[in-house]
């Protein structure tokens, strides 16, 4: 049922938004750090974060879709605590609205979140056990960042994101599951 209805709520952005106001679409990539938050966050290593945007942009406003992906790998600290490795990822997937206001010039302060999907993975590995896991949850992610815009139609931009899932970690398995995780990221847009 969830599925269905963010996939409804995808197809009335693409479909509706750009019949019933004159804007332009917004398509951004990114790539940064990610950093694992939340109780067991510290015994994880800040690890890769890549990700992308689409969206249709009504100035100052814009609202689309985005996805994530972020890996993490245990750090000395989870492994001097359970005598084991693991390894833990999430694919995030979902809507976002966001506001970009113009600070000066060509640079524009973004703000803006969403609710979400998330798809964990990951691996525990010890000497006497080894458990592959997997879970899906629902959160919410928020993001700020700054976006410089070279020209009319392309820019970079700098975003500091938040996700939170309503995961409980105690249900995944093994022990030291990280429940939200951070991110900065440097990208690319494009709008047309």
């Amino acid at each position: 049922m969830a599925k269905r209805l963010l996939l409804a709520s995808l197809l009335s952005i693409v479909v509706a938004v750009p019949q019933a106001w004159a804007g332009s679409w917004l398509v951004q990539g990114n790539a940064g750090i990610g950093m694992p938050a939340g109780d067991a966050g510290s015994s994880f290593d800040p690890d890769l974060s890549v990700g992308g945007s689409a969206g249709y942009w009504i100035p100052p406003f814009e609202f689309g879709a985005d996805v994530s992906w972020q890996e993490s790998h245990s750090n000395d600290e989870y492994r001097d605590q359970f005598n084991a490795h693991a390894e833990q990822s999430y694919l995030q997937y979902g809507i976002h609205a966001r506001a970009m206001a113009p600070l000066s010039g060509k640079l524009h302060l973004l703000l803006g979140g969403g609710p979400a999907f998330y798809r964990l993975a990951g691996k525990y590995v010890s000497p006497s056990y080894e458990n592959e896991y997997s879970s899906m949850t629902v959160g919410v992610h928020g993001d700020a960042g700054l976006n410089y815009w070279f020209h009319p139609k392309w820019g970079v931009g700098i975003t500091a994101s938040y996700h939170h899932t309503l995961l409980d970690a105690e249900d995944t398995g093994p022990p030291g599951v990280y429940t939200s995780f951070s991110s900065v990221t440097l990208g690319f847009l494009v709008h047309r």
